[in-house]
């Protein structure tokens, strides 16, 4: 693994990890509340064909996002064009592979709506983005979302009072209950949510221009859910794969929503995807 490195954009800096040597580059997005060092899972797997660069979304690592836009101006989709054209240009391959996991998943769909010719291959991991949550939208693109969240920041008993309330009448299930509890019990963690949620709520990928861009420029899009994951649930993956008619690439593995695992390498090892060529 190399030291950290930096994107660095105006007052945004992108923080990113490399691993392998593969001359194929491999853009890499983790989940809310992990790290770039995540993707090391898949060094021995993907590093002959691909070198990985795994990139720490804002308020993640060492990635910075100025305090003062992130309720006054939140990241768009033309910056991140801006920052990866960038990048691209200074890894002067013609084409790179694109990997997400649930947070990160998001960020990589919009690669095929952003730079779809430059797309090599989509790797999506229990994906957010297929679907919309509808408690996202009103959290972050409602004033009286914002409103309330940040009431729930300083006074987290109505929080919790409240999840509980949902799970008792079954409008949320136990495993999405334990998640917003294990992720809202501190301050610092209610504060990451939010400040997560506000910063890249403008930057949800326009799934009928994904699928369109997939199915003409021929993208290969392997996915894999967990069968037990009640966050994003594999039905999502199901509908994804019949919209861009790639059935075959559909896979869900016995696991829960953390796939980023050796199991998970394994597993893509057997599917023989001539990944060492």
């Amino acid at each position: 693994m190399s030291n950290s490195q930096f994107i660095v954009h105006n007052n945004l800096k992108l923080e990113y990890l490399t691993f392998g040597s593969g001359t194929i580059p491999l853009l890499a997005f983790h989940g809310f509340g992990r790290h770039a060092k995540d993707y090391q899972v898949f060094e021995t797997l993907l590093g002959e064909k691909y070198t990985i660069y795994s990139f720490n979304l804002f308020h993640h690592g060492r990635s910075e996002y100025p305090e003062d836009r992130i309720e006054a101006n939140t990241f768009t989709k033309n910056e991140l064009k801006i920052i990866f054209t960038q990048f691209f240009q200074s890894l002067n391959a013609p084409k790179v592979a694109i990997m997400g996991y649930s947070l990160g998943g998001k960020i990589a769909l919009m690669f095929t709506e952003i730079f779809p010719k430059q797309v090599e291959s989509l790797w999506l991991f229990a994906p957010d983005g297929i679907k919309m949550n509808i408690w996202y939208l009103l959290a972050s693109k409602t004033a009286l979302g914002r409103g309330v969240y940040r009431y729930f920041l300083e006074n987290p008993a109505l929080f919790f009072s409240m999840v509980n309330g949902l799970h008792r009448t079954r409008l949320i299930n136990d495993k999405i209950r334990k998640f917003a509890l294990n992720n809202m019990d501190e301050k610092s963690k209610r504060e990451l949510v939010y400040k997560v949620w506000l910063t890249f709520k403008d930057t949800n990928p326009n799934m009928g221009l994904c699928i369109r861009n997939i199915q003409e420029l021929h993208i290969p899009v392997y996915q894999f859910f967990g069968k037990n994951d009640k966050v994003i649930k594999p039905k999502l993956g199901a509908w994804f794969s019949e919209k861009i008619k790639q059935p075959e690439n559909y896979h869900v593995l016995p696991a829960g929503h953390m796939l980023l695992t050796e199991k998970t390498g394994r597993y893509i090892t057997n599917l023989k995807l001539n990944l060492h060529e």
